[in-house]
């Protein structure tokens, strides 16, 4: 059984794992958004958004996770 720093460590390696997808994201959705400029398509794709958001609950909902967070989070970002 893991202690509390043990835990508490992997939580924090977890977080950073969880920053750097962020960032990796962000600069991926920049780049559509470059591609997107450069091509004349809309920068905004309702049906797109539309597919990422029920795609987050789906894989939440298998995870155990709560939909509406994943829902919220994706909204987010």
């Amino acid at each position: 059984m893991a202690d509390l720093k043990e835990l508490r460590q992997r939580l924090d390696e977890i977080d950073a794992q969880l920053i750097q997808l962020i960032a990796e994201r962000q600069d991926k959705s920049r780049e559509i958004a470059r591609v997107k400029r450069a091509t004349g398509k809309a920068t905004r794709d309702y049906q797109r958004e539309r597919e990422v958001i029920v795609g987050a609950r789906e894989a939440a909902s298998r995870a155990g996770v709560s939909p509406q967070v994943a829902e919220s989070l994706m909204r987010m970002l």
